[in-house]
């Protein structure tokens, strides 16, 4: 039979990390209504974009290490959480994206 354990005494942790995840989230809908905004500048609005796509990281991995997991060190788990998805799968698909808009724009010039 597994330890019961004292819920009570993870409760402030759980609701911190709730916190920062709301926050977070709801930063990451201002930014991306802001991006909308931008429609017209695509650079500024790219930049949004991405500042959105991190801030909805972040609310996910204090979702995960704070209140799924209920890591006593969520904080931490949740900044290294987010380091390792945000350099794992959206830098690279970042840099194959610019790799695609390099080789486009030196296509359509060449020909």
């Amino acid at each position: 039979m597994a330890a019961q354990v004292d819920f009570a005494s993870e409760l402030p942790a759980i609701v911190r990390a709730t916190r920062v995840a709301v926050l977070t989230f709801a930063a990451a809908l201002v930014l991306t209504v802001v991006a909308a905004i931008f429609d017209a500048n695509a650079n500024a609005q790219v930049v949004f974009q991405w500042a959105a796509t991190l801030a909805f990281v972040v609310a996910w991995a204090a979702s995960y290490s704070g209140i799924y997991k209920r890591e006593e060190n969520w904080w931490r788990g949740a900044c290294f959480s987010a380091i390792k998805w945000w350099g794992g799968i959206f830098v690279p698909v970042a840099a194959i994206n610019l790799f695609f808009s390099f080789a486009n724009s030196s296509a359509s010039s060449v020909g």
